[in-house]
């Protein structure tokens, strides 16, 4: 992770404080958010909002989200459902929602579905309100949210030679911008994502396309396979008129690509020739083959942001990916120090991930001191 450091230290230090009183690593600091007198069981008094983290009363085991994307419109819809275990009979389940406005949302259990009331909390929160019984049951919320330009985090919109395109960076606490979900860390489980965008468009995320279609309105329908375990923040999204560049395989003939804005295919010749072997010199150092099914380097349009180390689909700002020929050589020793400290997050924060950010400097102290290793 490059471009979020400041948010994230921020978010660690809240975090570390809001724990410190008395909590014992990341299971007491969930603890902390149960109130005296809880009988929902979903470690929550009726009506009391989180202060930090979410309660322990629901888990999620599986996502599966569509959204609805126009990289040129302000707002997209969502449809997303969340298979949950709830560990207790209660009256509400707690989601993290940020600027998102919940149109519907039921409860489906057994073949019947019940209906659940939206009621957004304080802190980016949001409760789903009504009769819930304790075992396996999937929520299902239709919503809408915003596509900010220039947003950092969440789902941002950006320009580039009078092209709209959308971009999402969720790290570390903004997937809950984009979807009503389990927002923290420890919650690692599949995810899968449908994208509807305009003719023109394609669409990306973080595994490979399993199947594409032409609507009867014009727009195009991208479906992508299940993720591995992954947490909220690890997942990835763009949409836009993207070129795709060729960068070969992987060890395990996995497709490697360099995702750039229309018309900037040519300033992607360095990074699809030496970005492989970056990858390769991580499999050889932990003698673990990369295995998240493909992987696309995105040069996300107009801005001057770091990188981010999302599986499959990792993204950067342009000038750390798009290096024109006549480059100086601390330029590209610049751009493989980047793309070396977020592939070697694929092992040490993706495939092995915390519990919780107060231990991201493990994360982060790895990934720096491999980029030079790499390099040399």
């Amino acid at each position: 992770m490059s471009t979020s450091r400041v948010s994230k230290i921020a978010f660690v230090a809240a975090s570390v404080l809001a724990a410190a009183c008395g909590s014992q690593g990341a299971e007491s600091s969930r603890a902390t958010t149960t109130s005296p007198g809880d009988t929902t069981g979903g470690g929550m008094r009726a009506g009391a909002a989180p202060t930090l983290r979410l309660p322990d009363g629901a888990a999620p085991r599986r996502y599966r989200a569509s959204l609805e994307i126009d990289p040129k419109a302000t707002s997209f819809r969502g449809h997303i459902e969340i298979d949950v275990d709830v560990k207790r009979a209660a009256d509400q389940i707690w989601l993290n929602a940020q600027k998102l406005t919940i149109e519907k949302a039921i409860l489906r259990r057994g073949g019947a579905d019940t209906a659940l009331v939206a009621e957004a909390a304080p802190r980016n929160f949001v409760a789903l309100r009504g009769t819930i019984p304790a075992g396996e049951a999937t929520l299902a919320i239709d919503y809408t949210g915003v596509q900010d330009v220039g947003l950092s985090n969440g789902m941002g919109r950006y320009t580039d030679a009078g092209d709209w395109y959308v971009v999402t960076h969720f790290e570390p606490a903004d997937a809950r911008r984009v979807f009503p979900c389990f927002d923290e860390p420890s919650f690692k489980v599949p995810w899968q994502l449908t994208l509807t965008v305009p003719d023109g468009n394609i669409g990306l995320s973080n595994t490979p396309l399993e199947h594409e279609e032409k609507l009867p309105d014009g727009r195009h329908r991208f479906q992508f396979g299940a993720t591995r375990p992954l947490p909220s923040y690890l997942i990835a999204l763009a949409v836009g008129p993207f070129e795709t560049v060729d960068a070969g395989k992987t060890r395990k003939g996995l497709a490697m690509r360099i995702v750039v804005p229309r018309g900037r295919g040519g300033d992607a010749t360095y990074a699809a020739a030496e970005l492989g072997k970056v990858l390769g010199a991580l499999e050889d150092y932990t003698g673990i083959p990369y295995d998240y099914g493909k992987l696309d380097h995105l040069a996300v349009p107009g801005t001057q942001r770091g990188a981010m180390e999302h599986p499959g689909l990792v993204t950067y700002g342009p000038r750390w990916l798009l290096i024109r020929k006549g480059e100086s050589v601390a330029a590209r020793r610049a751009q493989i120090g980047i793309a070396a400290h977020e592939l070697a997050h694929q092992w040490f924060g993706d495939l092995v991930t915390t519990a919780w950010w107060d231990d991201i400097w493990l994360n982060e102290a790895f990934a720096t001191w491999m980029a030079p290793k790499v390099i040399e």
